[in-house]
């Protein structure tokens, strides 16, 4: 960073701190550029759930939190520096920060600025919908208390993801969705998988079925939906999941040419397609390719590795499946699988970690495809994620800030609600050690790995049992001791 003319100025700036923000920062801070990462709100936290942890580990109790004072020491020792305050692009290469205090920061990019902010859950118009105050995704991964019937509108991402998390939680989900059926954006086999699944957990999910109207007397009480055919179905609470709108009205898109409040379209190195120049990038929900952050977090480690390489005056590899290009929503590659995966700084890996092997299929799924997540509590798999070729763990998707943040929810949750969480048990050979305090290694990383990717390891998975956790925490950065046996000196 350098001042110039009362400016700072910064090789990239970051607006939006939420995961996908913070993959960019440590992408680009790991290739040696200054970064300015500006947040008006909570650092850590995502646009979509309002929070830093995944939604579905947050059902049923309160993670909303004031204090993100871990979250910006995570961002702050990847070497980026974090401005509070309403960042708004202000011509060219600039942003200018409105701080909570009243005063205006100028800011500078030598090489880029990247939009990270996020999206916002769309109502429909319906009668008597803002009267019931319905929860929309945030609400739904933030209740202190499981009601008792639940109705979801929407057979998205969001509306199967929390049947299934409310469901499993004991409440009575009615689901709701048009024509097309869940998961429209997918392969139809999925969402006939989930569909089944969620009805075998016993969820009631009803196809081309359309509320028309909602109701709820004096804004407490059961909320009536009324449907499309006359009939009527009260529930506790209900929650729409029907469209979301990108977080782009207000971050000063017209002083560079584009509309405000517009999704914006990219090219594959997340550059937006509108400007000639190469120095604004979107990331994540803003440029609508997928509005799932796994897929963001994607993007933002393509991007970061493109920003470093134009800044070091490299040329992109941007072919298709290359170095440089997000090209795994494109077809022509095996379902579901991402390619080759990039190194910090974009080089590819040198050698990939062990492969999974291929678990037993579930009852009625499709010939060819596996299932890797099961619903808790004994219940059937779930076919949430499903691949048809076998996954490698990828190590060097996973950041410093994960491991931080996987640190940050120990102390939060406790050891034995971590273990319970994430599927490890407590180590007794190593200790990670962070502050003067001691982490289990193995059960960190792996649930850095899940932040990371949004895919959760078994303990089989890594390569080496704990000393593979070891080394792989010890490039981060991190130090790993050997636990003394009892009595030893």
């Amino acid at each position: 960073m350098s001042r110039s003319s009362g400016q700072d100025v910064y090789d990239v700036i970051v607006i939006g701190t939420g995961p996908i923000g913070q993959t960019m920062a440590d992408r680009a801070c790991a290739a040696g550029l200054s970064i300015a990462a500006v947040e008006q709100e909570l650092v850590g936290v995502s646009a979509r759930t309002g929070r830093a942890s995944p939604a579905r580990r947050c059902c049923g109790r309160s993670c909303r939190s004031p204090d993100d004072q871990g979250q910006a020491d995570s961002l702050t020792s990847l070497g980026a520096e974090l401005i509070r305050g309403r960042g708004r692009l202000n011509g060219p290469r600039r942003v200018a920060v409105e701080t909570p205090g009243g005063g205006r920061v100028p800011l500078t990019a030598r090489h880029a600025v990247a939009i990270c902010t996020g999206s916002r859950p769309v109502l429909p118009d319906l009668p008597g919908l803002r009267e019931a105050r319905p929860w929309t995704n945030r609400e739904a991964t933030d209740s202190h208390t499981v009601p008792g019937r639940l109705a979801i509108v929407g057979g998205g991402g969001v509306g199967v993801e929390m049947a299934s998390a409310w469901s499993g939680l004991g409440a009575s989900v009615t689901l709701f969705a048009q024509a097309d059926g869940l998961l429209p954006r997918m392969e139809p086999f999925a969402g006939e998988l989930v569909g089944r699944t969620l009805a075998e957990a016993g969820a009631d999910v009803r196809i081309s079925s359309t509320v028309t109207a909602v109701h709820r007397r004096g804004g407490t009480g059961p909320v009536t939906l009324t449907l499309e055919d006359g009939d009527e179905l009260q529930a506790d609470e209900v929650l729409f999941a029907t469209g979301r709108l990108p977080l782009t009205d207000d971050i000063g898109l017209e002083t560079v040419g584009l509309a405000p409040g517009s999704w914006l379209e990219v090219v594959d190195t997340c550059r937006i397609r509108a400007l000639e120049d190469d120095w604004l990038y979107a990331l994540g929900d803003v440029n609508h390719h997928a509005l799932l952050t796994h897929q963001g977090k994607y993007q933002a480690r393509i991007a970061g590795a493109a920003i470093a390489a134009r800044a070091a005056g490299k040329p992109l590899d941007t072919a298709p499946w290359g170095a440089n290009a997000v090209t795994a929503r494109l077809p022509g590659r095996a379902a579901g699988v991402l390619p080759r995966p990039l190194g910090r700084g974009g080089r590819p890996h040198s050698r990939p970690s062990r492969t999974r092997r291929p678990s037993r299929p579930c009852a009625g799924q499709p010939p060819g495809v596996r299932a890797t997540l099961r619903l808790r509590r004994g219940r059937k798999c779930s076919p949430l994620r499903s691949l048809e070729d076998p996954m490698t763990v990828s190590w060097d998707d996973v950041t410093r800030a994960d491991v931080l943040r996987a640190i940050q929810e120990y102390d939060q949750l406790g050891p034995e609600k971590f273990f319970s969480e994430h599927g490890f048990a407590p180590t007794t050979t190593y200790d990670l050690v962070w502050r003067e305090r001691s982490y289990p290694p193995k059960a960190i990383l792996g649930t850095a790995y899940e932040f990371a990717t949004g895919q959760r390891l078994a303990s089989g998975d890594f390569e080496g049992g704990k000393t593979g956790a070891v080394r792989v925490l010890e490039r981060l950065g991190f130090t790993v001791q050997a636990r003394r046996a009892a009595g030893s000196s």
